[in-house]
């Protein structure tokens, strides 16, 4: 899915408490951190 939402909010959605902690998770599943992955959808969609 994707949304303009703030790291933070998405973060806290999912139920991390924490940037960091999410931030963490993240990068350990897909490789990268949520801000890479937005930014490569954003080239990927032509923004």
């Amino acid at each position: 899915s994707s949304t303009h939402a703030p790291i933070n909010l998405i973060a806290a959605a999912v139920g991390y408490r924490s940037n960091a902690a999410f931030t963490r998770a993240f990068s350990k599943q897909y490789g990268i951190t949520p801000t890479e992955w937005r930014r490569a959808q954003t080239r990927a969609s032509g923004r």
